[in-house]
């Protein structure tokens, strides 16, 4: 059975309205970065959030204002920095974020607890430049 006999014939009229020519829609409200890998054989998958978002080490990025695309462009994700965070070893990663997390300047030690989440700034220098605890 086909995908397509599931879907009603004005089922992107009923959706979209006058917005609908040709049976397309013009996504003229959208505005925002989409990104997609880049077919390579170099290239893999450098991170996960474990359920939606996976950053690839080359991405394909198409900017998009207004429905329309601005530009189309490749970007790497990834540099490999002197005396930097090696995120591509994964078995030490956690370890080298803890290390300099703990060596870190902390100012209002009472102000944080270990339970609640923290968004860590990692410099251009691959050390850590700022740690906030995260509002839900």
């Amino acid at each position: 059975m086909d995908n397509k006999n599931l879907i009603p014939k004005n089922y992107f009229k009923k959706l979209f309205g006058e917005k609908v020519k040709n049976n397309k829609v013009f996504v003229d409200w959208f505005s925002g970065n989409i990104s997609f890998p880049t077919k390579r054989t170099d290239n893999k998958m450098i991170n996960w959030d474990g359920v939606f978002e996976r950053i690839f080490m080359y991405e394909n990025v198409i900017e998009i204002e207004n429905g329309k695309i601005l530009k189309i462009s490749e970007q790497q994700n990834y540099v490999d920095l002197k005396d930097g965070i090696d995120r591509l070893d994964r078995e030490n990663i956690t370890q080298a974020i803890f290390d300099r997390i703990k060596n870190y300047n902390w100012t209002k030690k009472d102000k944080f607890d270990c339970s609640e989440l923290y968004t860590v700034t990692i410099g251009e220098k691959g050390k850590v430049t700022n740690v906030i605890m995260t509002e839900y």
